[in-house]
This record gives C-alpha cells, structure tokens and sequence, in this order.
C-alpha cells in the first residue's frame, strides 16, 4: 500500500482524527433496495439442508424473521436512515439464497434508551429469535443488558463501548464496527509505522465514548512512544470549539484525534479552519463524514482528512456502493456499509443453523466465517468480539472533481488490543 506523502517543504505533519462511529453519516430512508453480490462472498461454517430448515421453522415457536432497530427519527437519525437502507440491500441479496426467506422489520428507537428497550421487548415477547441493529454505545449497553437476560442474540450495527463483548457477555456480538480499544490501536498503528508523529491533542465528546477513546489512545501511543499535548472533553451540545482550539499549541503537534459524534462535527471541522488548524496539508484521521450530507456542507474542508472504516478497495464494498448508488442515487456511506453487514451475517447464520431456536442461532453466528462489504475479516471470540477486525484508513481526496475518502492508504493485520 502506498502512503500519501507530504509536499516538498512539510517538514511537520499535523493530524486531526476523529473516530469512525463518532461523526454521523447520512442516508435516505427505506429498507428494500436492489441486491448486491457482496452477501454472496460469505460462508458461514455450517451448512444445513434447505428442506430441514423450512421443517425447523414450521415446528419453532420463534419466527422465521429478524428484528431490526435503528434511529429513524432524533439525533442519530442520520446514520439510522442509512443503515436501514443497508439492511434492506442484505435482505434483498440475501434471501434468494435461502430455503425460504427471512422476515425483517425495521423499528425506530428515535436515539432513547427507553424507546429502544421497548422495541427489542417487543421482539423478545413476539418470539423474534435475533436482533439486530444499534448505534450508540449507551443504546446497545441496554440492548445487550435486555438480550443478556432473554438469552436472545444481538448483532449491534455500531457501538463502541469495550463493555459491549467483555467477559461474560454470551449474546451479544459486535460486526462489523470496532470496538473503541480496536479503533484507537489502529490510529497508534498508522501514526507510529505511517508517519512522523510524537505529539498529539485530543479532543473528544464529554461522555463514555469519548473518554474511552483517549484512555486507549494513550495507553497505546505510551508504548510507541507518542506523547499526549493537550486533551479536551467537550460536551456534544457544543456548537462553539474555539476556547478549547485556542489552548491547542500549533507549533507543538503533529495529530489531533477527534471522537466527536453528531451534527456539531460539521462546526468543529469548519473551526479548526477557521484556527489555523487545518492549514498546510493538515493530515486528519477517522471521521465518518462519508456521506453527502457532510461533503456538501464542508466540501473542500475535507480534503487531507483521514478517516477509519471501511475498505473501499475491497470487491465487496464496490458491489454495494454500486447497488447503493443504483436504489438511492448516493454513495455508500459507512452507516450503509455496517448495516448491511450487520444483518447479512445473521441471516447467514439463522439458514446455516438449521433452527430457530435463538441459542442454535447464537452457536451459528459464533462460528460464522462472513466477509462482508466492510473488507474485513471475522472470528468471534466467546465474548462476540472480532478478533480478526481490521480497521482500514483512507483520506478524503478529489477525483473527477468530487471530494471522496476513496484513497485507501492502510490497513493494519488483526486488531485484538488488550482493554
């Protein structure tokens, strides 16, 4: 892979970063779209009869179906509207496949714990046999409490919490979006081996999320030798940075890694601009403004950006661009990558288990070998967690003149941190 390098004359590099579930993506609402070929470059380790399975299914009292939930209205419901728009893709590619096809509905939690409880309750009493979806790290902390309880698994969509797939969590799986220990390991990794970075400011949302984020950044950067300058928390209401950008010495950093989720991400960008921050081929790193929301709100503001995600050089992710540009009129964003993927795999697993029975799905999903539109590649732990996960980064550039984070410039082996 070759990294881009810096014009002659760049003698410090500057980073700005910001974590790939922190920043929104946009999408159109709908779940039923075109198919694409990316479901079809999986396998799932088992192989079950088709005749057997629709027999399973008729004498199950569980549903031959899938519950979904994302944030279709509120704060998150951006990313919400996009990943659905995936899953709809995942169905469409998917069922053909199958001895008979799986049902889908997809209900909004409107970004609340408390709504998003009583959708999967909902599920749960209704003897939906799988859920899927989840973006925010506190909705899929209560998610996974209620599946834990039911003994119903649950593939979250995002959420980065590392309290997602800790010890003890037997229901609960994380595919295809990194933990946050995994995120940050990724972001040590591409400043130690990709460039010359010894100091870095944080700035990051004033919640779990983003205190997490700094806590594995530094533990990792210790060990590369990587110095923290300065770290802000800020809170995600905040439309105003620049108190907290004017105590950013300039001189002093090479990289600033950002963890800020919401739409207030749009006005931070355009303030460390307007600081000086982004000036002489600033580097940043890991955002998700992917989508064409944030393209045509910042534009040129982008280019230079890094950002962590998908790999968009992978066959499976051109093929759902492809299908996603053909339904919506749109790139693929990461939401729509995830929420593919995130459905995709479980209804991979419910065919390949012969059963509908929600512990015989859980075993299937566990030894699922899926390789999905994220271009990764995937081996749960007893835990749910991708041992295999592999974070690519890519910088927004401009090609046939417009902005995309096409450029794929690394992508690390496994990312198993210790947390």
């Amino acid at each position: 892979m070759q990294f881009s390098t810096m014009p002659n004359g760049i003698t410090r590099r500057r980073m700005v970063s910001a974590s790939a579930a922190s920043v929104l993506t946009a999408g159109l609402a709908g779940c039923n779209g075109g198919g694409t070929q990316a479901s079809q470059n999986s396998q799932s380790s088992q192989n079950g009869q088709a005749s057997q399975s629709s027999q399973s299914s008729q004498n199950s009292k569980y549903k031959r179906a899938v519950g979904g939930i994302q944030a279709l209205t509120g704060p998150l419901a951006i990313p919400g509207k996009s990943a659905k728009e995936g899953m709809g893709i995942a169905k469409a590619d998917i069922d053909p496949t199958l001895s008979s096809p799986v049902g889908l509905s997809v209900k909004d939690d409107s970004g609340k714990v408390k709504d998003a409880r009583s959708v999967v309750q909902s599920y749960i009493s209704g003897n939906t046999p799988v859920i899927v979806g989840g973006i925010a790290s506190n909705i899929c902390l209560a998610l996974s409490d209620l599946v834990e309880q039911n003994k119903i698994p649950l593939n979250m969509t995002a959420g980065g919490d590392v309290k997602l797939t800790e010890k003890g969590k037997n229901w609960t799986f994380r595919y295809p979006n990194p933990s946050s220990a995994q995120e940050q390991m990724s972001i040590v990794k591409f400043l130690d081996k990709k460039t010359n970075v010894s100091n870095v400011a944080l700035i990051m949302a004033d919640y779990a999320y983003g205190r997490n984020s700094a806590k594995y950044f530094e533990k990792y950067a210790k060990s590369k030798g990587i110095s923290i300058d300065s770290k802000a928390f800020i809170p995600l209401s905040s439309k105003n940075f620049v108190p907290d950008l004017n105590k950013i010495n300039n001189n002093a950093i090479d990289a600033i890694n950002i963890v800020f989720p919401g739409p207030n991400a749009i006005s931070l960008i355009e303030q460390l601009h307007q600081n000086g921050l982004f000036k002489d081929n600033v580097i940043t790193s890991i955002a998700t403004v992917t989508s064409e929301a944030y393209k045509k709100a910042l534009g040129d503001k982008l280019l230079g950006m890094y950002i962590t995600g998908p790999d968009p050089t992978a066959d499976t992710f051109k093929t759902l661009d492809k299908a996603v540009n053909k339904k919506y009129n749109t790139s693929a964003d990461v939401f729509h990558v995830t929420g593919h993927d995130s459905l995709a795999m479980p209804l991979k697993a419910i065919e390949s288990a012969n059963s509908l029975d929600p512990k015989s799905i859980r075993d299937s999903m566990r030894k699922s070998t899926y390789t999905g539109a994220y271009g990764t590649n995937l081996k749960f732990n007893s835990n749910g967690l991708n041992v295999a996960f592999q974070e690519t980064i890519t910088q927004f550039t401009k090609k046939n003149g417009d902005v995309t984070w096409h450029n794929k410039v690394y992508k690390p082996k496994a990312l198993n941190p210790p947390v």
